[in-house]
């Protein structure tokens, strides 16, 4: 099996863009998960009805996980105990100000974070005041849809998910009781000046269009309250490669080959048949009952 075939395997959101998608199955090689909708595990070759399981419709018994230690090694070269930049200004109370800044806000932790889940190909950050305190979050930019005007600066942030009707509920919206289990849209619209809510709308009836004013903020920054970050890529694209992608295949083949290998040491030590040679046998002596010989 290889990375195109174990992609396949995946379930598909049709309503999401085609990058989500392929986020998402690069998210389950980084957190180690690629394998987990495999329901058969390495060790039954037959199922219930005795038909033999192929070795591609098993889940491997050995993981190495090397994808997800190269992202680990990576975030702890660029950020860490011993790597975070200093700030130096003519105003002495600047550093003081970012220095506090950075406490407030769990920067380093914040952005360790932020380097691990770009791995993938993008992350971002929403700066915003949470009860007049300072907040910087990391957001899943699966959900993400991001704009730049043609000198590169961001100008528009769109965040659209599924959510519960019971969820939504529970955030006072009014939710009908037969909708508590439907799925509805949640969607918020950054731009330079403002962060636009619309009302949830079910799947089923497509996009929300209609704003609600009384959540909607007027920020009034003049600028987008959000950080775009793409993996090795320049200003402007939604998307960098993926740090570890061409790797996964030799990852596949390294757990594959373990697994199996891992069962044959097994098998020797505990065998399921053993073949006992009769007197027809030309190795077998005779009278021995079949139990010498090859």
């Amino acid at each position: 099996m290889d990375w195109q075939q174990l992609k396949k395997t995946y379930p598909q959101d049709q309503d999401l863009p085609a990058r989500a998608n392929r986020l998402t199955a690069l998210m389950r090689v980084r957190d180690c998960t690629q394998y987990d909708d495999i329901p058969n595990p390495f060790s039954s070759e037959y199922n219930g009805a005795g038909e033999y399981i192929p070795l591609d419709k098993r889940r491997p018994s050995v993981r190495t996980n090397m994808c997800a230690t190269v992202v680990d090694e990576s975030a702890s070269l660029v950020f860490g105990e011993m790597h975070w930049p200093a700030l130096a200004a003519e105003d002495e109370t600047v550093p003081v100000v970012m220095a506090a800044l950075d406490r407030e806000c769990a920067l380093p932790a914040v952005m360790i974070e932020a380097v691990m889940s770009g791995s993938v190909g993008s992350s971002a950050l929403l700066v915003e005041t949470v009860d007049r305190k300072p907040c910087v979050s990391m957001r899943d930019t699966r959900y993400l849809t991001p704009s730049w005007d043609a000198a590169g600066q961001l100008v528009e942030v769109m965040e659209c998910y599924k959510v519960k009707g019971a969820d939504l509920a529970a955030q006072g919206w009014p939710i009908s009781g037969d909708d508590m289990a439907a799925a509805f849209w949640w969607c918020r619209e950054w731009d330079r000046m403002e962060c636009r809510v619309y009302v949830p709308r079910l799947v089923s009836e497509g996009m929300p269009s209609s704003v609600d004013k009384a959540r909607t903020t007027q920020h009034g920054l003049g600028f987008v309250p959000w950080i775009w970050m793409a993996n090795m890529a320049p200003p402007g694209m939604v998307d960098g490669p993926c740090t570890f992608e061409r790797a996964i295949d030799t990852v596949i083949e390294c757990d594959y080959l373990l697994s199996q290998s891992g069962r044959g040491l097994k098998y020797s030590s505990d065998p399921k048949l053993v073949i006992k040679a009769g007197q027809a046998d030309p190795a077998g002596a005779e009278g021995d009952g079949g139990t010498t010989g090859g």
